[in-house]
Order: structure tokens, then sequence, then C-alpha cells
């Protein structure tokens, strides 16, 4: 009989816990670090079996080592459901020696039934915990039960908390290089292995996860969340391991296949396709399917942007053939079909602007009428959704009203306020409706849009009214009056709300044109620049002799000044600016509160006021900390010399990941230029 676990008192803990540290900074992507963990807590332990069981709002099962070997498990494969009282156990006790797993209290019922059909006979389980939050647990299985003595429970203990350790710095280096949802690599990540890739040649894919939205909007965000994680494995798993594969946005993924020829692109294609389609067979509607386009170098080039856009247009060319297929014929136009020379003559030649759409409301086609009311072209249109050009003055029930009729009748028609690229407004009255392919799925919307600015009297149109407008115009002179007041108590020049302001809407507009999702909407752009200049109002709280203080802050002080986040987001949020306290906050006030409570978080989850870390940090927020950032460095302050423009930017580059989102950082990095002649601009007076 087996007396102890071979190994766990002796020096090959500490080769062990080395290589632990090691798997961090080497792992590709977050199964192969499951994975790696789960292996060598095998090899240190002496056990038979190791489960590693996470607590991700629900309680999962991600990886079973045996002497087989690692299997790792997508979020609902062995999913447990979890109660308070589960979490009141688990926190009672650091470890529980448990000889019959049977009967063992701290296992859930589906690991339980796990462990039994791999023989496990006893089992000793580890409560993993991180700032006195519940993090998960690690349980060591033996078949034949061991002899633990105290102290080797108590060091088992110890290989858990540092197990946690590690986990909490895997998170913060896929922070900086790895979609946090997926374990894939971001963008940054992905051009890092672009740039240091020597292939002579190869393929980029774009794909397209279509339905998303309608997945989202019907089973809830959790299970939008599900669909991305099982296309990335699928990917990953198709596309082997030579291959780099990044989540470039919600919905959409792209992958560098080094050596690849336009036939292994297609078999991918084909794989993955095949896949998600056997994943959607398992589903209630809306089922999931993807697209997907390809480019190639060195044919097409080098640039590893440019090779993503072709890429991607191809995708979005294939959505629109399926498009016109569905809705034209060169035969019988029957069914609702358009002969197809008709359809084609009629975008091209109509005098209302017409808009195409797939599932998710992303544009694959604008006709010229069109583009002229807006003032975007065709390719400035491609992947964009039609909340592009929104104006910020339409009324949200308007469009909870259009998205919930689509969905039920399949058509709506209504009036938006639209804004053109040069900043003048428009109204339209638009005519959306459904377009279902011949076995009833969903395939994408056209829309039929009328400029009616000039007809505020046709009795046949009825125009919103115009207290919209008066609403915007209220708004934002109340921010500046609620910003200004603020600024006065304070100590920053008058024209720092200017600038926060203008930098703001430079990276704002850069996130957009980048085609970054949460940035599409005009109307969210718009709120978030406005709302930028109120991100300090809560210093109206903070004593003004703390404020002015020339030296350094005594930490007392400087708990004080921290308040000033809860204090900017209570005033925010009071009913005297909603109207009334059952009214919950308009877009722009939820945004203003979030800039005001979360822009001192850092990427880094060491910032203030909750230590939030990563995407956790609303991106409003995350927009803001950059401009913020960069003007109190430029400026002088009574404990400062203003810094020049040079070490701004090199600071803003090495708290990249850290202090910053990366992403957005990098894209500071790129357009800093700009934000050097907006600070000329609008220089202290």
């Amino acid at each position: 009989m087996q007396t102890k676990p071979p190994g766990v008192l002796s020096a090959d803990v500490l080769e062990w816990l080395s290589s632990l540290s090691g798997a961090v900074l080497s792992a590709p992507d977050e199964e192969e670090f499951w994975r790696e963990v789960a292996g060598r807590l095998r090899g240190c332990g002496g056990a038979d079996v190791v489960a590693v069981n996470v607590l991700e709002q629900f309680i999962q099962t991600r990886a079973v080592a045996t002497e087989d070997g690692v299997e790792t498990f997508s979020p609902g494969e062995l999913w447990e459901p979890f109660t308070d009282d589960d979490e009141r156990l688990w926190l009672d006790t650091d470890g529980d020696w448990c000889r019959d797993v049977a009967a063992c209290r701290l296992l859930k019922p589906r690991l339980r039934a796990r462990l039994l059909e791999l023989g496990v006979g006893a089992a000793y389980v580890v409560t993993g915990k991180r700032s006195g939050e519940l993090w998960g647990q690690l349980v060591f299985g033996w078949k034949r039960a061991p002899e633990l003595c105290k102290e080797e429970r108590r060091l088992l203990q110890r290989v858990g908390e540092y197990v946690v350790q590690q986990f909490a710095l895997f998170n913060i280096r896929k922070g900086a290089e790895l979609d946090p949802l997926t374990g894939l690599l971001n963008w940054y990540g992905l051009k890092r292995r672009w740039d240091a890739l020597d292939a002579r040649s190869g393929a980029v894919l774009f794909v397209d996860v279509e339905s998303f939205r309608a997945v989202v909007q019907q089973r809830g965000r959790l299970a939008g969340e599900d669909l991305v994680r099982e296309t990335a494995r699928l990917l990953r798993r198709e596309a082997g391991p030579a291959a780099f594969i990044a989540r470039v946005s919600e919905d959409t993924f792209a992958a560098l296949l080094p050596g690849a020829c336009r036939d292994d692109a297609q078999r991918l294609a084909r794989a993955v396709k095949a896949g998600v389609e056997r994943l959607g067979d398992r589903w209630p509607p809306p089922r999931p399917y993807l697209t997907v386009g390809a480019a190639f170098w060195p044919q097409e080039g080098r640039d590893l942007r440019k090779l993503i856009e072709k890429a991607e247009s191809r995708t979005y060319a294939r959505k629109r053939t399926r498009l016109w297929l569905t809705m034209s014929t060169n035969y019988d136009a029957a069914q609702g079909r358009l002969p197809r020379g008709f359809l084609a003559g009629w975008l091209a030649a109509s005098a209302d602007g017409i808009v195409v759409t797939d599932a998710d409301l992303k544009v694959l086609y604008v006709n010229p009428a069109f583009e002229e009311m807006t003032g975007y072209t065709l390719q400035e249109w491609l992947g964009k959704t039609p909340s592009f050009v929104s104006s910020g003055k339409t009324p949200l029930r308007v469009y909870q009203d259009m998205w919930n009729t689509l969905n039920t009748r399949g058509s709506w028609s209504g009036q938006v306020v639209n804004r053109h690229r040069s900043g003048r407004e428009w109204m339209s009255y638009v005519t959306i409706t459904r377009i279902l392919d011949r076995t009833g799925r969903p395939v994408g919307y056209i829309g039929v849009a009328r400029n009616v600015t000039d007809l505020p009297s046709d009795p046949a149109v009825q125009v919103p009214s115009w207290e919209v407008f008066e609403d915007v115009f209220t708004k934002e002179t109340l921010a500046y009056a609620l910003a200004r007041a603020a600024q006065l108590h304070d100590v920053e020049s008058g024209q720092h709300l200017e600038r926060v302001r203008e930098f703001t809407r430079l990276l704002v507009t850069a996130a957009a044109a980048q085609g970054m999702e949460e940035f599409q909407s005009y109307e969210f752009r718009a709120a978030v620049s406005l709302a930028s200049i109120l991100h300090d109002i809560g210093k109206i709280a903070v004593p003004q002799a703390v404020l002015h203080k020339p030296g350094k802050l005594t930490r007392q002080e400087f708990e004080l000044v921290k308040t000033h986040t809860f204090m900017g987001r209570e005033l925010l949020h009071s009913s005297f600016l909603r109207g009334s306290a059952a009214r919950p906050p308009s877009l722009f006030l939820h945004v203003a509160m979030d800039i005001t409570m979360y822009h001192h978080e850092r990427w880094d989850g060491r910032g203030y006021p909750l230590g939030l870390a990563g995407r956790d940090i609303p991106v409003a927020a995350r927009v803001v900390a950059i401009a913020d950032v960069y003007d109190a460095l430029r400026s002088a302050r009574p404990y400062k010399r203003p810094w020049p423009h040079e070490a701004a930017v090199e600071y803003i580059r090495d708290q990249r990941g850290k202090h910053f989102d990366p992403e957005l950082a990098q894209l500071f990095l790129e357009m800093s230029g700009e934000f050097e002649k907006a600070y000329e601009s609008m220089p202290d007076t």
C-alpha cells in the first residue's frame, strides 16, 4: 500500500514549481496552460488523477490528468450548478481528506462520477482562494488511499496557493497578448507573431460567426460566449499547432497559416464550417454558421492588416452573393424572388438609399443613393452596422421597437435621425425587411431609407418630436456646467476639459475606423466623447486644501482623493439628473457613470477604486484613462513640471498592457502626432 505520495516532500517540488512558472511564460494559449498545469500537478503530488475545477460564473472542470495524459473540457462539458451553501462549505476549509470519494462532500456530482469512472477511491481536495474569494479547487486522487500526514496535507495546500498565483500571472500575460474569453491571440499578439514569422508563403483566413447577435438576443450573453469559445476550439483543433489564430472582434477570427496553399485554406474552412453546423444542430434556433474568406502572401502583399482586410472583404462578398441568390432568380420569379437583372438595376438606380446587411446587421452593400445620403462609400461601410451614422438623437425606444418587431413580424418602418459624414444631421423614414433563405433561416436584412428632413409637414411621415434635439442640447449644457464646477474647485487649467474631450474623440474615432466592435455606434462614440469631461466631477466633494496641496499627499489624503470616483458616480446616478428615481439612466448618463467611477482602474488590476482588470473595466473608462493621463503628463501641476510629448508617449508605450488597454494604447501610439497637435492647439492660459 502506498504510504505517501512520492515526491511530495522531496526536492522535486522545487523543480516542479519552477517548471510551472515556465508554463506561464511559454504556454501559447489558455487550453495548453490548463493542460500543462494539470499534468505537472499530477507529477508533483504523486496522485493517480488530478482535476482542476474552477469557479467562473459556475463550476467548471477544465482539466483532468491521468496516466494516459490530460483531458481538457469546454465550459459546458462538465458544468456544475453552484449554490451559496456550496460556497460557504468550500470557504470553511482549506483542504479536505476524503478516504471515500463517493461520499466526499466537497465534490460536485458530475466530477465525482467522473473520478469514480477513473477508479479513484480517495482524494485530497484543496480549496483555491484569491484575496479571500473563492477561485476553485484542485483534486488529488488515488486509486488506493495513501496515508497523508498533517505536514503533507499542508504542503498540498501550499501547492494550491501557488497554482492560484500562477493563474493570476497567466491572466495578466493573457491580457496583453491573448483574448480573455477564448485564450486565442488578440490583434497585438497576432501582429507580434507575424513580425517574427519567417515563412515565405501562406494563407490568412477571416472567419465570421453569423447569427451571433440573434443567439445573444434570444438565449443570452452566456450562450453567445459559449458559441465563440466552441468556434475557437474548432479553429485551434482543425488548424493545427503551426497556425496562429486570433479573435479580432466580438464574433470574428483571423488565422495565419504558414506554408498553406489555396487547397489547404479551403480544407480548413470546410472543416470548421462543418463543425459549427454540427454544433448548431444541437442548439435550438437560431442556429449559427460561418462565412470564411482568404488572402495569400506573398502574392497579395506582406502587410498583415491589408491581408486581413482583403480576406474580410472576400468574406462579405460571399455573404453578399448568398443574399443575391436568396433574393433573386434567373428563372421563375416565384416565392417572392425577383428577376436577377431587375434586382441589380433597382439597387443601382433607386433614388432611395438601400442598405443590405447580414443576420448580425453588418453591412454588406449600400447603393449609390445611400452613399450620397451618408457621405461614406461602400468600402467604408463594409462590416459596420447602420448605427455607424446614428446621431444619438433617436430615442432608444425606437431601436428597441425596431429589433423586437423585426424578430416577431419580419419587417419594421419608422423614423431615425442620422448624421452625415460632414456632421450635418438628417432624418430618414426607413423600412427594414428580414431576408429568409429557402429553409426559413434568417440570413440578412434589407433597408430602404428616404431623406425626409425637408418634409416635416408631410402627413404620411411622422417626424420625431424636436424634443429629442432639445434633450440632447440640455444634456450637453448640463455636462459642461457640472464639469466646469468641479474644475474651478480643482487646480486644473481651463483647457483641460476641452483637451480631454478632443483626445477622447480622436481615440474613439480611430477605434471605430479600425473595426473595434464597441465603437461602431456613433451614439456611443458621441456619449463617450462628451461624458469624458465629467471624469473628475467627484472632486467637487474633496476639500480644496487637499487638491491644492503642492507636496506629496499623505496616505490618508490620497485615500480621500480616491473617493472622488464614488462621489462622481453617485452624483450622476441621482434622480435629479434622471428625472425620477424609478427612471433608468440614459445611455449618456450610463457612460458618464462608467467613466467617473472607473477611469483610474488599471489593465493589470492594480488601480482603484475596485481593482478591476482587463475587459472587466468599462471600455469608455479605458479610453478616458489614456486621454486623461496624457494631458496630465503634458500639463504643469503644483507638484510637477510638464512633460514633453516624447516622454509622455514613451510612458504610455511602457504602460501598454499594465496601466492601459494594450489595443487602445497601440492606437494612441500610432496616432500620437495628432494628440500633440491637439494639445498645442489648446494651450493652458
